[in-house]
């Protein structure tokens, strides 16, 4: 079958404007959805949802691919140093989408990252199955923590988390 005049070809550039239009359509429709799950809970709220809060020192963290083409997980693995509330073993594990493994780099934009060696304080619950733990609250859910001087644990609260209304 040959092609006659009438006929119309699409060109390659024309085909790339096209998806390419077809992406900007769909991600401007998708984005207020993705921004309404992304809301910031307080640390009262982080508190409530969780099994156990409590300053841990981050001890590893490795990234591994799962299966050859698999997802990137990073497994950090944890020594409990204090508890605010509730209770958890001496030591245990996160394993959080995202991280470095076979030259590929998995991004999550709210997913906890930590860096060992680091202590945080970390509000914990458990998965909907309950064999392992997970942060609630996200990236919300960790705070950087350092021991001072006195032997407590001052964490820096981002305004938006914090219980107290700011000053007027």
């Amino acid at each position: 079958m040959g092609m006659n005049e009438s006929e119309v070809i699409m060109k390659p550039e024309r085909q790339f404007f096209s998806a390419f239009l077809i992406l900007v359509i769909v991600g401007t429709l998708a984005a207020p959805a993705a921004m309404a799950r992304t809301r910031v809970e307080s640390l009262p709220e982080l508190a409530a949802r969780s099994q156990w809060v409590g300053i841990a020192r981050c001890v590893e963290a490795a990234s591994h691919r799962d299966g050859t083409k698999g997802m990137i997980f990073t497994v950090y693995r944890f020594e409990r140093l204090d508890t605010v509330a509730g209770q958890t073993p001496d030591s245990f594990t996160l394993r959080i989408a995202g991280g470095t493994a076979g030259g590929y780099r998995v991004t999550i934009p709210d997913a906890p990252h930590f860096d060992a060696g680091r202590s945080y304080l970390v509000f914990l619950r458990p998965n909907s199955r309950g064999d392992s733990l997970l942060v609630a609250g996200a990236a919300g859910g960790v705070l950087p923590a350092a021991r001072d001087a006195a032997g407590g644990w001052p964490v820096a609260v981002p305004q938006r988390q914090s219980p107290v209304a700011p000053a007027k």
